[in-house]
């Protein structure tokens, strides 16, 4: 099956040019049309700033919100940052806490509402129950490199669906880049039919040792799919990355083949 991936050039945080992207990318999607309560999920890794272009910035989450809002759809926003972070503190340093206030939606974290268990390819793993709260999800990822898979985007997001510390223990069980790109390939085979739009912001993105101690970078790119392998495969291509260096991209391309 082939999806489209939807590219524009946008020079800075814009909201209105970002708003009408995100119209015209997300019109027709039906999963979205027919959903009542969305959860939206950005990448939060931490309590980093925005100009950090360690997480999602918020003025693209902002668009995505103001969109669905006028669509009547019953929001909530959050995500579930690793190891033992405070996570009020993260969703205050990144801007999301002010556009919860802004827009009264409600934040919730992933780490804190239960797991239900799932499981593809043999593999099991441990993913928080609020995903199956909602009709669907809007994941919005940050356009990275990433220093085990290479690079990181739409299929590496999903990994902020596993609860905080199991997270960490998913990386001393499977250290090993093959080990771990098969876990990443296991999980969106698991929760692929849960996720309505996968959007990229990549604005200002971050290239060196990727996810969080490389060096902000503005690509000047907003980018969109329903399917998360076709996004990162068209992404990672605009960063000069070849199929075969991004360990998970093979396999997981083949789940929505």
């Amino acid at each position: 099956m082939e999806y489209k991936v939807s590219i524009r050039k946008i020079d800075d945080y814009d909201l209105h040019a970002i708003e009408t992207a995100v119209a015209e990318y997300m019109s027709g999607i039906g999963s979205i049309a027919k959903a009542r309560r969305i959860l939206i999920k950005p990448n939060l890794l931490g309590a980093f700033p925005p100009e950090r272009a360690v997480t999602t910035h918020p003025v693209v989450v902002e668009a995505v919100i103001r969109y669905l809002k006028r669509r009547k759809k019953q929001l909530a926003l959050g995500d579930s940052p690793g190891g033992l972070t405070n996570v009020g503190k993260v969703y205050e340093v990144t801007g999301m806490a002010a556009l919860a206030e802004k827009y009264r939606i409600p934040l919730v974290n992933l780490s804190a509402e239960g797991m239900r268990e799932v499981e593809y390819g043999g593999i099991r793993i441990q993913v928080s129950k609020l995903i199956w709260d909602y009709d669907t999800v809007v994941s919005i990822s940050k356009y990275k490199t990433h220093g085990l898979m290479a690079f990181t985007g739409a299929v590496k997001n999903l990994y902020g669906l596993i609860p905080g510390m199991i997270k960490s223990e998913y990386h001393k069980q499977y250290p090993q880049t093959q080990d771990f790109a098969a876990l990443l390939t296991a999980l969106y085979g698991a929760v692929r039919d849960r996720i309505a739009y996968h959007l990229m912001d990549g604005i200002v993105g971050m290239d060196g040792i990727g996810p969080s101690g490389g060096r902000a970078r503005k690509f000047g790119l907003l980018l969109g799919s329903e399917s998360a392998p076709a996004l990162d495969l068209a992404a990672s291509r605009l960063m000069g990355f070849k199929i075969g260096d991004i360990p998970y991209l093979s396999p997981v391309l083949h789940l929505d083949g």
